[in-house]
């Protein structure tokens, strides 16, 4: 039996708002991270984390998750259809003489993202693996390193309360258009369950983005503990504070399964910094400098003063707020992976390379506030 550990209620709440932090505006609203949770512990099933290290390598596990636009999330969502999306994704490969699932692996990070495979692990009574395959949230399928591991996705299940739809098909990209095609076409509302990327330990070993569970969870904690939460995740995180504020204005409009939009930011002084949005923050923009200050897949953060982190679903006009950018995890710097950045970015009007954070501030002194 593979080495997993128990985790409990405060450990799950700071994970909730440290991935809150991490997801970079996206991965759902926190609101529904909150139902999550509460789903989970009234239930009073065990949450069983695994590291990946202690993966048996034989093992198949597959990634859940939840599908479609950050603001449809806020009016609810059926987690139930996320453990209907796994229990098929199971069923069809047993069917075909193929090993059962045994673990569930999160797809990326972020508040409902990271809680809705736990919850799915606890109704189906298995492990849930402290990994990733993206240390933020990400638009598109293909920014994710089981992506740039070539792994293949398919097959693809996803599901409401009434459908479930089964699809095949080549590569990250064809399933991500895939995927957001059927979800806007109708067949299903704006939000579904999804289960895919079935892979083996040792798949998962090469392939995910290891401990990011264990990362949000201490984010979480430092920003419950600190007196100055802006301050002390940028440090922990090896970034910066780009400012702190009033949100002025917030643009948005949904559209095939994204949110795209505008958000801006006004300090005390009336210097702006613009947030550009596709569902998660891409990019930082200061009127001072010619280029952008943060641009994806670093991390651009929303925290308050009082330490509670918030996806682009749950900020508003007028709230106080701190902007903290990050650098991403070197596995999120593949080649494949930048190109899919590129594509994201040239879809919001950006043409340019995706410059690290580190190499933005060391030319320009404008870039660290």
């Amino acid at each position: 039996m593979a080495k997993t550990t128990e985790w409990g209620k405060q450990e799950l709440s700071d994970l909730l708002n440290g991935a809150a932090f991490l997801g970079s505006g996206g991965g759902g609203p926190v609101n529904l991270g909150k139902q999550l949770l509460e789903t989970i512990l009234k239930a009073g099933k065990p949450v069983e984390v695994i590291q990946p290290g202690d993966l048996p390598d034989a093992a198949w596990m597959a990634v859940s998750a939840g599908a479609g636009s950050p603001k449809a999330a806020t009016h609810g969502f059926d987690a139930s259809v996320a453990v209907t999306a796994f229990q098929q994704l199971s069923k069809r490969r047993e069917a075909a003489g193929q090993e059962k699932l045994e673990y569930v692996l999160p797809g990326e990070v972020g508040a409902a993202n990271t809680l809705l495979p736990i919850y799915v692990s606890t109704q189906l009574d298995l492990p849930i693996v402290d990994a990733a395959g993206a240390d933020r949230a990400m638009p598109t399928l293909p920014w994710a390193t089981y992506a740039a591991a070539g792994l293949p996705p398919a097959p693809i299940v996803l599901a409401d309360g009434t459908e479930t739809l089964v699809y095949d098909v080549a590569g990250a990209e064809a399933a991500d258009e895939a995927m957001r095609g059927i979800i806007s076409s109708g067949t299903f509302p704006d939000d579904a369950g999804v289960a895919f990327w079935a892979m083996q330990g040792s798949d998962a070993k090469k392939a995910a983005i290891h401990g990011t569970m264990t990362r949000a969870r201490n984010m979480g904690e430092l920003l419950r503990t600190s007196q100055d939460p802006a301050t002390d995740a940028a440090r922990q995180l090896g970034g910066t504070v780009l400012t702190t504020g009033t949100i002025k204005t917030i643009s948005e409009t949904p559209g095939g399964g994204f949110d795209l939009g505008l958000v801006t930011v006004t300090n005390g002084e009336g210097e702006e910094v613009t947030i550009s949005l596709q569902n998660e923050s891409l990019l930082a923009w200061r009127a001072s400098c010619n280029h952008p200050i943060t641009i994806a897949p670093d991390l651009i953060c929303w925290v308050d003063a009082h330490g509670q982190a918030y996806s682009n679903a749950d900020i508003a006009e007028g709230q106080q707020i701190s902007v903290v950018a990050a650098p991403a995890d070197d596995q999120m710097r593949s080649p494949s992976i930048l190109a899919a950045v590129a594509k994201n970015l040239a879809g919001i009007g950006y043409p340019g390379p995706s410059t690290p954070l580190g190499d933005l501030h060391d030319v320009c002194p404008g870039c660290r506030g």
